[in-house]
């Protein structure tokens, strides 16, 4: 154990790209597993205007930030009842090798793989995008960011049988009868990039990071990450591209929009949707909830939503907008108003194609979200083209209310209630993940620490090139702070940081390299704390201010 003192010092904004960003997404898929959710059993009561995410199913508001954890799990569940049907949990065996240039994900019997293109610049580990069927975010954009890119063929997980709305696929094999078979393939495919992360987030090399994973697709690729980025709070950036109906669009307005795509005609024209979902689709008034409740599932995490009105009045732009000018209350009134972003203010170009008034964006929602370099504005940037857009009155009746206190964010800079250990063998090639869980892994930590200190401090230098296999198996005890890598004991403490004394009193917070927190204190802006931690590197946090890294020697 090494002892030093440190006075608590931060930088100003201006020195962000030294230091990480705050984290806004989960350790886990779903935060809100175990609170119980008790669903109507009918839902027959009209109600034309866009539903309060804030009101509760027994028809009270939440008053507090901490109350969204629970007001989210109801929309959850309501959003899979009426719109997606269920998605499991984590399964209980997932295997898989992790590869430069290929993900392989094993599930039972069942497999499937998605390739993976790397960038030229950055180090392992890795921020990756899962691109579903190669469409979306411009994948040069991202790479010449540093960012890895993965192409996901979802219909190997789901397959798109049509009008039959007959189910196929890695999903439907593994997940066999009942609730499940009447799932929707928009939350198969979802289901699909969580057994992907569960893969990376196991890997003994690091690779890519699992806490710096985004999501991205155009058209009916474009409904599918929106689901993603809603039913696993792990990822950390979701751009979904054109979805129209069945993506982001309010199914209210799509089903008036002039020229849209009906909620009936997606329902009928492939099985993305629920099965349950046919008793709304010629009545969308009489739905619990609509897609700005899917929005707000997304918050406060990182929500790029891009639209392209000239390619089709078919998607349903003015649809989207509402729905991100409503979703967009629930991130103002959580705190975190400016990391949701919707852009459809372009004149060209036509469905799917990559149109430069897109670059920025993608490179903005990036850098904050995924490099974690930029911090996000304050306000949501709402910038829709201005024909494209409805009334707001038209669809709101209700006002964001003022929640007090502050969100939690099971982000890993909170102890989390179990954890993974790895013990790794050196192999060659790729690296060998298997895992097993409970049916409520999803609700424990998945971030894995290595047993071996020897694994540990060179795992970073062997992830570009040689690989290791793993046994994961989950533990009741708390992660405990990940011994340094030679690389950090050659940077001295407090390494590179030009000291600024502001003015600040509150808790400090201290995190390891994996994000478990290891120490919090009180501090005033002139206190010198002394801590006693093993040598690595740490983060320290103090609310709404940059994350400063140091070293302990």
């Amino acid at each position: 154990m090494k002892s030093f003192m440190f006075g608590f010092l931060f930088l100003l904004a201006a020195f962000s790209a030294s230091f990480g960003q705050q984290i806004y997404n989960s350790c886990v898929e779903n935060e809100g597993a175990n609170i119980s959710v008790t669903l109507p059993t009918s839902f027959t009561t009209a109600n034309t205007k866009l539903p309060d995410p804030f009101k509760k199913i027994d028809g009270t508001r939440i008053s507090a930030k901490g109350d969204w954890k629970t007001r989210r799990q109801e929309i959850l569940k309501l959003a899979e009842r009426t719109v997606y049907g269920t998605k499991p949990a984590k399964p209980a065996n997932v295997s898989g090798t992790v590869a430069r240039d290929k993900i392989t994900v094993k599930v039972g019997n069942s497999s499937f793989s998605v390739s993976v293109s790397m960038p030229s610049t950055g180090s392992a580990p890795y921020p990756v995008v899962i691109r579903y069927g190669d469409s979306g975010a411009d994948a040069a954009t991202m790479k010449a960011l540093g960012v890895a890119v993965i192409n996901y063929t979802p219909t190997d997980v789901g397959g798109e049988t049509g009008g039959s709305r007959s189910k196929s696929g890695v999903f439907y094999t593994v997940n066999s009868g009942s609730p499940y078979n009447k799932t929707g393939t928009l939350a198969a495919w979802a289901w699909g990039v969580s057994r992907i992360i569960d893969v990376i987030e196991a890997d003994p090399n690091k690779l890519f990071d699992p806490l710096r994973v985004g999501v991205t697709g155009c058209s009916r690729y474009g409904k599918g990450p929106f689901a993603a980025g809603a039913l696993d709070q792990r990822i950390a950036l979701t751009m979904p591209m054109e979805g129209g109906t069945g993506g982001a669009a309010i199914m209210r307005g799509a089903a008036k929009e002039s020229g849209a795509q009906s909620p009936s005609n997606a329902y009928g024209e492939q099985p993305w949707l629920g099965d349950d979902f046919q008793p709304f689709s010629t009545n969308p008034n009489n739905l619990p909830i609509d897609m700005h409740e899917v929005v707000g599932l997304i918050a406060p995490r990182g929500l790029l939503i891009l639209e392209k009105p000239s390619a089709a009045d078919w998607l349903a732009s003015r649809s989207g907008h509402m729905s991100a000018l409503a979703g967009s209350k629930v991130y103002e009134a959580l705190g975190y108003g400016g990391n949701i972003t919707y852009h459809s203010n372009n004149n060209n170009g036509s469905h799917c194609a990559w149109i430069s008034e897109w670059k920025t964006p993608v490179e903005d929602n990036i850098k904050r979200f995924l490099l974690r370099t930029q911090a996000p504005p304050a306000a949501p940037v709402m910038n829709p083209r201005s024909d494209r857009t409805f009334a707001t009155a038209d669809w709101i009746d209700w006002t964001a209310p003022t929640l007090s206190g502050s969100l939690p964010i099971n982000n890993c800079s909170t102890s989390p209630t179990s954890s993974s250990s790895v013990s790794a063998a050196s192999s060659s090639s790729s690296s060998k993940i298997s895992s097993s869980s409970s049916s409520s892994r999803n609700s424990s930590s998945s971030r894995a620490s290595s047993s071996s200190s020897s694994s540990r401090s060179s795992s970073s230098s062997r992830a570009n090139s040689s690989s290791s296999v793993a046994n994961i198996s989950s533990s009741s005890s708390d992660a405990t702070p990940e011994s340094s890598s030679s690389e950090e004991d050659s940077t001295p403490i407090v390494s590179n940081i030009p000291v600024t004394h502001l003015a600040l009193s509150g808790v400090v917070e201290i995190f390891d390299i994996k994000g478990n927190k290891v120490a919090s204190v009180n501090v005033s802006s002139s206190q010198a704390v002394k801590l006693s931690l093993p040598s690595g590197l740490y983060f320290a946090k103090a609310r709404g201010m940059q994350s400063v890294k140091f070293v302990v020697k």
